[in-house]
């Protein structure tokens, strides 16, 4: 029999009812299949709000998967998710409470209300419930007849049956509500009829959180109970593990998508409590990162199968470099949740694969580029030109490559950033760009290269406020290569994701830090993206924050600032961190102009960048030539 050299447990055999899986990974539910479909994952999820055909499922507007106009494209996402072996799984769900509705419209759950946006509810009648279940069961027959090969059934994340489940958003005095018994009375009804119309030989799994986290949800004991109840009776083959959900976000526990400052593999303990109990196959997400990790929770039995989310956007092969044992080619996702908006800051070409090849073709004619700046920018203009098969010297000012991201090698809670970091490295040393190191880029030679096209990409440097005693604070920056130095009491001057992030890592640490912020926010609150530092900061014990307030002062063991009500405040600090902004390093562009007409701007040189951006801009610089 054939064992894998280095992940015995990822690649084994596994049979879910009457399907034999090639291996225990499968792809979690997300909107982006083709590369994703070549992995060689054993099982494709698609995911989608949309299965059942009542119009309240749906978290956003849209069609029935399912209707007429829907069903063409539907089939040819379905060949393209089998197209190199995958098995095709439906995610099938109902949103209840949590779903999109228009103005002046409501939602329904268990129980007459308001939900957190808001928005009525109206409670299901006995009649409404039927035609759920209906449509549960119809969605899955359907998935069945046109060659889904099983379903997932969504009872996670705080859609319906979570709503069921809790004691909080179910109020009903019928069979449906109070004791445990009644509460998962309709969520059992929706799983009976679902195994009735599909036959006991058809794969059904079940997603469900572990623990919902929020007051009212569902205990850890009787989600377990629940699964070993479904699972004695045949109504589930398998369970999906996950944690949280939609009605988790008035907490700071944190919802289905792990923040930077979880740990990685967070769920999988959840999953070993889970699999103790039941006698089914166990799945589980969460910050599943790399090969090595998923291979030590089917090592410590703590599931039975690796559902890889964000990573498999990151990477779309990684399942295939891994069958490869090429884990340190796998492109590491950096947890920054730009996903959810269908733009990976690491993987361009996701989303986007009918503008950005999979390889970029070999130049016909030869050339040479220069890069000025190994960070991040830097760096993936250098490997992108050395795809094309052209010649690549890159200058780098100080002794190691990385730029900002160097700073990642002493904060533990940037280690996604770290692996990125190391991943470009790594890519860089087995390519044939040449590097000078400890070389600050001259005029003189660069001209001397002589170079086809020119990359300045000297990124950005920390912003000096003009404050009294500036000279007693330290950059955050630099902070970060002196962390045993910081003292207990920090203040942070400025708010912004970066000082936020990092009064959140010596938060964690044990230091009392204050904040003080000149703007009415912080912590990213206004940026769009699914994970804010805020949601942590605003309930830590160890961080004071002051917004619409300006430092005016620092000294060597205090800072003073007027607040938002022109208070003068004088607070202790054993140290003080600048965290203010940064500032382009472009003194000195006026002199790389004129050596080629070819030269391109990129990353924080350009203007301060997010991953995205560096990426985005030394792509595209390099992939037009």
């Amino acid at each position: 029999m054939y064992t894998h050299p280095k992940y015995p447990k990822l690649f084994s055999p596994l049979k879910i009812n009457q399907l034999v899986l090639k291996n225990r990974i499968f792809y979690a539910p997300v909107e982006y299949y083709h590369d994703r479909a070549l992995a060689g994952a054993a099982v494709m999820m698609r995911g989608t709000s949309g299965t059942l055909q009542d119009p309240k499922c749906r978290i956003k507007p849209g069609k029935w998967l399912f209707s007429p106009s829907e069903m063409p494209r539907v089939k040819q996402e379905l060949s393209m998710i089998k197209r190199a072996g995958s098995y095709a799984s439906l995610e099938v769900m109902h949103a209840g409470i949590c779903a999109y509705a228009d103005e002046g419209g409501y939602v329904i759950g268990p129980s007459d209300g308001i939900n957190l946006k808001g928005v009525p509810i109206k409670g299901m009648t006995r009649e409404m419930m039927d035609d759920m279940i209906h449509d549960f069961a119809n969605t899955c027959l359907i998935a069945k007849q046109i060659g889904y090969d099983m379903v997932m059934i969504h009872f996670a994340h705080g859609w319906i049956a979570s709503q069921f489940f809790s004691t909080r958003f179910n109020q009903r005095k019928d069979e449906f509500g109070g004791s445990y018994e009644n509460r998962v009375r309709f969520p059992k009804m929706i799983l009976r009829e679902v195994r009735r119309v599909l036959g006991k030989n058809y794969p059904i799994d079940m997603r469900i959180s572990a623990y919902e986290a929020f007051d009212g949800c569902m205990p850890k004991e009787e989600v377990i109970r629940f699964i070993k109840e479904v699972a004695e009776e045949g109504l589930i083959d398998m369970v999906n593990v996950s944690y949280g959900g939609e009605l988790s976000y008035e907490s700071d526990d944190n919802i289905a998508y792990p923040s930077p400052f979880e740990p990685d593999m967070c769920y999988a303990d959840y999953a070993d409590d889970i699999k103790k109990a039941v006698k089914i196959p166990v799945a589980v997400v969460g910050k599943i990162m790399t090969p090595e990790q998923a291979e030590l929770i089917l090592e410590n039995n703590k599931a039975d199968i690796v559902v890889i989310g964000r990573s498999s956007i990151a990477d779309p092969y990684w399942a295939k470099k891994a069958l490869e044992c090429r884990s340190e080619d796998i492109v590491p996702c950096i947890s920054c949740g730009k996903c959810f908006d269908k733009r990976c800051s690491v993987n361009l070409r996701g989303y986007m694969e009918h503008l950005i090849p999979l390889h970029l073709e070999k130049a016909k004619e030869k050339k040479k580029v220069v890069v000025v700046g190994g960070g991040p920018a830097g760096m993936k203009a250098a490997l992108t030109a050395s795809e094309k098969g052209y010649e690549v010297v890159l200058y780098e000012a100080s002794d190691q490559l990385g730029g900002l991201l160097k700073t990642t090698d002493f904060d533990e809670n940037k280690r996604e950033l770290k692996r990125y970091k190391d991943y470009l490295i790594r890519q860089l040393k087995k390519s044939k760009v040449f590097i000078h190191y400890n070389v600050k880029a001259t005029k003189k030679m660069i001209e001397q290269e002589n170079p086809d096209q020119l990359i300045l990409a000297m990124g950005s440097s920390p912003i000096i406020p003009k404050i009294k005693g500036v000279e007693n604070a330290i950059q955050c920056v630099d902070a970060h290569y002196h962390m045993d130095q910081i003292g207990k009491k920090v203040v942070m001057i400025g708010g912004g994701l970066v000082g936020s992030e990092f009064a959140i890592t010596l938060a964690f640490r044990g230091h009392h830090v204050t904040l003080i912020e000149k703007t009415s926010v912080y912590g990213g609150q206004n940026d769009g993206t699914t994970f804010k530092p805020y949601d942590i900061i605003k309930h830590h014990p160890n961080i004071q924050v002051y917004t619409l307030s300006n430092c005016t002062s620092i000294g060597k063991d205090y800072v003073e600032f007027e607040d938002q009500y022109h208070q003068l405040h004088k607070i202790a600090s054993d140290t003080t961190i600048l965290s203010v902004g940064f500032r382009s390093n472009n003194s000195n562009l006026d002199e790389f102009f004129g050596i080629t007409p070819n030269t391109v701007i990129i990353g924080d040189l350009r203007r301060p960048a997010n991953i995205r951006e560096c990426e985005e801009e030394a792509y595209f610089a390099v992939a037009e030539i």
